[in-house]
């Protein structure tokens, strides 16, 4: 809304203030060229309302606007361009006073809907770095996995080597106990076996 308000405020500033200079709203006036936004409203106020005539009122919502004037509230600026529309809705202002209340109006939704957006985006941002962090977290566990498997399969290569390494010790065993017991009948007189294949 600022944005609008800085883009448009130079030329509706420039607005004549001719139904305003009868009475005290003379003082109005000059506050208000002068630029000293809000002490014109303190002025009109104190001077018998702000709604005294259709130029004041329009002037002091713009007042309103100025981003830099102290008193700057464009929900009030708003409220005070719905007051003149309501008051004086054939009133010289009021097609200027119609559309920068649209323009306000429109102006909010659309900010509305960008603080929407953001916070979207920022869901979207936390729930992707979320997504992230859990697919490292995995990733990192695969890895691990990964280096368990590879040292499980190194040890299934030793143990199978081992085994076949004990195999052959205890084939050896069993030819030189075959050995031992034909050498055993021999000696005894006994029938001896074939010696058993392996």
């Amino acid at each position: 809304m600022e944005r609008l308000t800085r883009r448009l405020l130079p030329l509706l500033l420039l607005a004549p203030l001719g139904a305003c200079v009868h009475g005290g709203q003379g003082r109005f006036q000059e506050l208000f060229q002068a630029g000293q936004y809000g002490e014109a409203v303190a002025e009109a106020e104190r001077d018998g309302g702000i709604a005294a005539s259709e130029d004041v009122l329009y002037h002091v919502a713009l007042a309103y606007l100025v981003p830099e004037s102290g008193i700057h509230d464009p929900f009030r600026a708003e409220g005070l361009l719905n007051e003149l529309l309501a008051r004086y809705p054939g009133g010289s202002r009021s097609l200027e006073a119609r559309l920068l209340s649209g323009q306000l109006s429109t102006t909010r939704l659309a900010e509305r809907n960008v603080r929407r957006a953001e916070h979207a985006a920022d869901s979207v941002a936390w729930a992707l770095s979320a997504a992230e962090d859990a697919r490292q977290a995995l990733e990192a566990q695969g890895e691990a996995r990964s280096q368990e498997m590879a040292q499980l399969r190194a040890r299934v290569r030793s143990l199978e080597a081992d085994l076949q390494l004990r195999q052959g010790e205890v084939a050896a065993l069993q030819r030189t106990l075959d050995e031992l017991k034909r050498i055993d009948l021999r000696r005894s007189g006994g029938t001896i076996p074939p010696p058993r294949s392996h």
